[in-house]
């Protein structure tokens, strides 16, 4: 298989005991001798069950998800790891984030083509989830880099630098090589971002949105805070100083290099040997006065041409459509935009877990939260969902109504914007475009930029005028 490396296992580099070298690296080449060809074997993971030091525990960096279902076919790469792929030679400096299908690095390309960046990021799925979905996240990576460079979101999508596999006993194991970035959005930024920030970071996202549905064709599904990651500036301020982004990359890995936080059973050469495992380390921009951001993870992604019934987004954020087992389209993502934007402003979830003990946090509790906080159900939306009679009555109304915060969207908005009224009612009127039960009737991501809330956020060439044929998959469905 061309760009495929047929690895076998060996043990890990130890890691250096002292902090790296900060000098210049030595101009990249673009050929590799016949030392350099001699790469670093990655290692794979066994399915035998993980030996966790009980101190080391709290920090585990395999996912409860990985552990109840039993997948353990990735491949750990320990910091130093050589990679050798279509000429090019990069080495594992760290972890970056670990989830259910894959796990994320950040490399340093030691050789290859001088169009790469010096640091980017790998991301390495699970050799279970690789034929399918792995195919499929890279035609949706594909589709991003190549849409259309001109428009305004397509800087805010991060799309593919390029991909090859790796083989493992388990089978093949996808990398996508992507850009790096750095930290996830979060609830804490809520407290620690002026409000014009926020609302920057916010207009970003809704061009993200504008450019994958409008110009590739793609519904996220899964747009949550930690699928939201901050851009690492082209220059960073230092003590006396200018940083380039390479420099300080250097710098922060050096100064807070890959940590072993635990160890696991792995089979090696035939052989049952310790592996140590590394913790998620993502890279943290020092200032976020200049923050921008960029839209991650495409593993759940669907295509706007497509009709789609799926049980889609977190508990959190689901949409009542998917809920209700209606046909969903691209809205859904405007759906999950109102939610991600609600934490952002407040720190807390607009429809938070049940307070009370005993009281389950099921479609039943979201769908009286988003009553509290919404309204009522439009007649003519529960008519053409499917479950509907599972949870509501001819007339409506919650067949059983658990005890929940029964505050409003805008009575919750005045503690975010209690010295300001006219702050309140302009963000209320935004977001009610959003978390709109209809989905017909929510705003298209393309003219969210035109409400006057968010009106200056941010400097945008964006049309706010509909373009013809505005039609996908499941527009109108029952």
């Amino acid at each position: 298989m061309p760009g495929t490396n047929d690895m076998t296992a060996g043990p890990p580099r130890t890691p250096p005991s002292k902090t790296p070298s900060l000098k210049e690296d030595s101009p990249r080449r673009s050929s590799l001798d016949e030392e350099e060809m001699k790469v670093i074997p990655v290692v794979f993971l066994s399915g035998l069950e993980p030996a966790v030091d009980r101190r080391l525990a709290q920090q585990a960096v395999l996912k409860q998800h990985r552990q109840e279902l039993g997948v353990y076919d990735y491949a750990e790469l320990a910091p130093s790891t050589r990679l050798l792929w279509n000429n090019t030679l990069q080495m594992i400096v760290r972890k970056l984030g670990t989830g259910i299908t894959a796990t994320v690095y950040l490399v340093k390309i030691l050789i290859g083509p001088t169009d790469l960046p010096r640091f980017t990021a790998v991301k390495v799925t699970c050799a279970a989830f690789s034929t399918d979905l792995a195919k499929a996240e890279l035609g949706f990576l594909n589709r991003i880099r190549l849409a259309n460079r001109a428009h305004p979101g397509y800087d805010h999508v991060a799309g593919l630098l390029s991909s090859f596999t790796i083989k493992s006993p388990f089978g093949f194991h996808t990398c996508m090589v992507i850009p790096l970035l750095a930290q996830p959005l979060d609830k804490a930024m809520a407290s620690s971002l002026p409000l014009s920030l926020k609302k920057k970071v916010i207009a970003e996202i809704i061009l993200g949105l504008a450019y994958l549905h409008d110009e590739c064709g793609i519904i996220h599904t899964d747009l949550t805070l930690g699928n939201v990651l901050v851009k690492i500036p082209e220059h960073i301020p230092a003590p006396d100083m200018l940083l380039t982004k390479e420099a300080w990359i250097e710098i922060a890995t050096a100064l807070d290099p890959a940590q072993y936080v635990m160890a696991v059973d792995a089979r090696v050469n035939n052989d049952t040997v310790r592996i140590p495992i590394t913790g998620d380390q993502p890279l943290q921009v020092p200032s976020l006065e200049a923050i921008s951001i960029s839209i991650v993870d495409f593993s759940s992604a669907y295509w706007t041409t497509d009709l789609h019934h799926d049980i889609i987004q977190n508990d959190v954020t689901r949409a009542p459509e998917v809920m209700l087992g209606r046909n969903w389209n691209s809205s859904v993502d405007i759906w999950s935009l109102g939610h991600l934007a609600f934490q952002l402003l407040s720190g807390m979830d607009a429809t938070p877990m049940p307070s009370a003990e005993g009281v389950p946090f099921d479609d039943n509790y979201r769908l009286a939260s988003l009553r509290a906080l919404l309204g009522d159900y439009p007649e003519d939306f529960l008519q053409e969902c499917p479950r509907s009679n599972e949870f509501f009555n001819e007339h409506g109304r919650l067949l059983y109504q658990p005890l929940i915060n029964a505050r409003t969207l805008e009575e919750r908005l005045e503690t975010i914007f209690p010295e300001s009224a006219a702050e309140q009612a302009l963000c209320a009127a935004w977001l009610r475009q959003l978390l709109e039960i209809q989905p017909a009737h929510r705003a298209k991501a393309r003219n969210l930029l035109g409400h006057a809330w968010l009106r200056g956020a941010i400097k945008s060439e964006l049309s706010f005028e509909h373009p013809a044929g505005d039609s996908e998959a499941g527009a109108v469905s029952t």
